[in-house]
């Protein structure tokens, strides 16, 4: 209660875990959280959601990129092999590299 004897209503706008910087008051600072799953606000669940999608494109472009270089290692070990020059084994892996990227495209 207040001096004129009111009841002082709290505020509803409150950090759910406690924090000192939550995710939704940093994007959203005048907003109150007023729909939550579990612990966590609908926002921060929507920046996971995304999060998690970048990071799966991030994954499935390297996994392409391996599977590119895989054949042009394989052939410049085996002219590295044969010649025993570095220089060769090198000009193997890009003639195989840019072979293998022009037969993607």
């Amino acid at each position: 209660m207040d001096e004129s004897g009111k009841a002082i209503k709290k505020s509803r706008c409150r950090s759910s875990r406690g924090l000192l910087l939550n995710l939704s008051e940093l994007l959203l600072p005048f907003a109150c959280q007023t729909f939550n799953i579990g612990n966590y606000s609908i926002l921060e669940i929507i920046v996971f959601a995304i999060l998690v999608v970048i990071g799966l494109m991030i994954l499935v472009f390297l996994v392409k990129l391996f599977l590119v270089f895989i054949p042009a290692a394989i052939v410049a070990f085996i002219v590295w092999f044969l010649t025993g020059s570095l220089w060769w084994a090198g000009v193997a892996f890009l003639v195989i590299t840019v072979i293998g990227i022009v037969k993607r495209l």
